[in-house]
């Protein structure tokens, strides 16, 4: 009997943190945290940009996983002042613990805040949890990480680029845009990774793949498109669809005269 009234609370309080659960549309709930890097951090403090926090637990062995996929995601915006990514930990574990069990393996440098399990019961989530909040302040992603870790990186940053698109006109008129190749997401990988680039004008495109030698592997893109982000995903097989071996190859991206190239690694 004391077993079923447990079991009964338990999934009443399940219920419950369901129903409060924030979800995209709704306001963000602010906070106030202490910083791994000293100080404190609020999320009013970057009004106006568009914010990745990432929930994890200090030792939580999925967010070690994931943890250097959302490091790519931060090393992809780097430069960009409109956007901000944060690490909350929700196991509320010491300033020591969270430097030895997550920020040292996942080599993260963006901003972790300690003792979030209150920030992490406002927003209704639990460990390896990804939320985006637009330049109002407003939830417009939230899901943990799936078992497709590169799908959930995928989805994230479509959602940032999409909230990044609605910054680029101001009083003087259309902001340019540059002609860039991003780094692919995640790298290394296996089986499949995410490939982005920023193209400043419409017109022929090609996206190709090359191995360690310069032999071209496999052609992911040949043909017209428009200016603005584009996203394309390689699932590390060849022209004829056959799987390739493991190592360190090559994507090169040509459009109006420009190239750039980049490199991945695809693990075993």
């Amino acid at each position: 009997m004391f077993r079923k009234t447990i079991c009964a609370a338990l999934l009443f309080l399940a219920v419950a943190l369901n129903a409060l659960a924030q979800g995209v549309g709704d306001p963000a709930p602010p906070f106030t945290h202490n910083s791994l890097e000293n100080g404190q951090i609020s999320l009013s403090d970057f009004a106006g940009k568009v914010v990745y926090l990432y929930f994890f637990g200090y030792n939580c062995p999925p967010c070690i996983v994931f943890g250097p996929i959302t490091e790519q995601i931060h090393q992809i915006y780097i430069n960009n002042p409109d956007v901000v990514v944060l690490g909350l930990d929700v196991w509320d574990g010491s300033a020591a613990q969270v430097l030895v069990n997550f920020k040292q393996p996942t080599g993260v440098t963006y901003p972790l805040l300690l003792q979030a399990s209150s920030t992490g019961g406002a927003y209704g989530v639990n460990v390896d949890w990804n939320v985006v909040v637009d330049q109002n302040q407003v939830i417009r992603y939230t899901k943990e990480t799936s078992a497709d870790p590169a799908g959930t990186a995928n989805e994230i940053i479509s959602t940032i680029d999409s909230l990044l698109l609605l910054t680029g006109i101001d009083d003087d008129g259309p902001q340019p845009v540059r002609f860039e190749l991003f780094q692919n997401v995640p790298n290394p990988f296996n089986p499949s990774t995410v490939i982005r680039f920023q193209l400043n004008r419409s017109g022929p495109v090609r996206l190709q793949v090359f191995n360690a030698l310069g032999q071209l592997v496999r052609t992911l893109v040949d043909g017209a498109l428009a200016a603005g982000v584009h996203q394309v995903r390689w699932d590390g097989t060849d022209a004829r669809g056959r799987r390739v071996a493991a190592g360190v190859y090559l994507y090169r991206l040509e459009a109006a005269g420009e190239a750039r190239v980049r490199k991945m690694v695809l693990l075993p």
